[in-house]
């Protein structure tokens, strides 16, 4: 696999792992083409250089993952349709990622507002009474203890979801009320 996945990965290609998780199975060419790099590998560990006479060891050395690195193996034609661009799989990561954030937005949003505005009042006494709370911490409970007349955007809610993991961390046992 490492033969295959170095071999693909260039500077303007890279194997499409995206495409693979989406079809949730692995290309006929890509199969092949792992198929041909298997018995590269096995050749090169089973026939180690002179001398050495442990190939489980051999195995192990980096003498021995660049021979075959350096071995020219020649794939299908079709195994170029298992490629993206790189700048592709950086645009479908970001995306990903900008999914994902936007996603934990929205849980943490979520789940601030189902607490309701009384236990966010009780979160805010209890902080201040500690003295736990910044002047952000005091401005973004504020805001979730005004629900429904203000609710917290995503970001403050994620903000109040850290805070009162921080504040139980720090001894908070409020209950949930609404």
């Amino acid at each position: 696999m490492a033969k295959v996945f170095h071999d693909a990965n260039g500077e303007k290609q890279v194997l499409d792992l995206d495409a693979i998780w989406r079809r949730q199975s692995v290309p006929e060419a890509l199969q092949r083409a792992l198929l041909l790099a298997a018995a590269e590998a096995h050749d090169a560990i089973t026939r180690p250089p002179p001398g050495v006479r442990n190939m489980s060891e051999w195995a192990k050395q980096q003498a021995c993952w660049n021979g075959l690195k350096g071995r020219k193996l020649d794939y299908d034609e079709d195994f170029d349709s298992c490629l993206t661009l790189v700048e592709t799989a950086r645009s479908t990561r970001r995306a990903a990622r900008a999914t994902e954030v936007m996603t934990e937005g929205i849980n943490a949003q979520t789940e601030a507002v189902s607490l309701g505005a009384g236990f966010w009042n009780t979160v805010m006494d209890w902080g201040r009474s500690e003295r736990k709370l910044t002047p952000k911490d005091m401005q973004i409970l504020q805001i979730c203890a005004s629900m429904p007349r203000r609710i917290p955007t995503d970001f403050q809610a994620k903000h109040a979801m850290d805070l009162l993991a921080r504040l139980k961390d720090q001894g908070f046992e409020g209950g949930r009320s609404q």
